[in-house]
């Protein structure tokens, strides 16, 4: 003969773990959610902007400086007054603006999706001390319609680039000698390069 079980202490308890865990599965979304929309408040850029650029510098000894970072729902990422010195001091961008839409969510496989980028008023200046090149540029606006940059694989893809306004200096020497030669680990191709005056 078969018995049913009807403890009340048990389904008590079962409801309550059950409670238990619907609590704490709600507070990690809600922290989620709160996480999600303090980031758009400026003084919160701010904090992280600054964190940001520390890190960069005290690990990798990247300069950046950062007049003015905004964060726009949904991802709509907007600097102003932007330098980026490398650590050998021999590779620098300066822009005045730059504007960029990410993709909301990325694939499972990691891949960032950049979608209309533009870079307004900018500087870049890059030397090669073992080939002896030295390269400047001036730019009014670079713009993308979309990439695609696969940290992974350590690739961007550009179908698209347009560049407005440039006026590019570039200076060969004689080569030195090559001690090293390791290349860059990532890899930049580029479909299509429009260059207006």
């Amino acid at each position: 003969m078969h018995t049913v079980d009807n403890n009340p202490d048990k389904a008590r308890m079962i409801r309550r773990i059950i409670k238990y865990l619907l609590w704490i599965a709600g507070s990690i979304v809600g922290l989620l959610l709160l996480i999600s929309i303090l980031v758009y408040i400026p003084p919160i850029q701010k904090f992280v902007k600054n964190k940001a650029a520390s890190y960069l510098y005290d690990n990798m000894g990247i300069g950046l400086d950062i007049e003015r970072l905004r964060l726009k729902f949904p991802v709509r990422l907007e600097l102003d007054r932007t330098d980026v010195v490398m650590p050998s001091g021999d590779t620098s961008i300066r822009f005045n603006k730059a504007m960029a839409s990410v993709a909301l969510f990325p694939p499972i496989s990691g891949d960032v999706r950049a979608k209309p980028f533009t870079l307004s008023e900018a500087d870049v200046h890059y030397r090669d001390t073992i080939s002896a090149m030295d390269l400047r540029a001036a730019i009014d606006e670079i713009t993308m319609a979309t990439a695609k940059i696969r940290p992974g694989a350590q690739t961007v893809d550009v179908p698209d680039l347009a560049l407005k306004g440039a006026k590019v200096k570039l200076s060969l020497g004689e080569s030195a000698a090559v001690s090293d030669s390791s290349s860059a680990a990532w890899l930049i191709t580029a479909g299509r390069l429009r260059l207006d005056d």
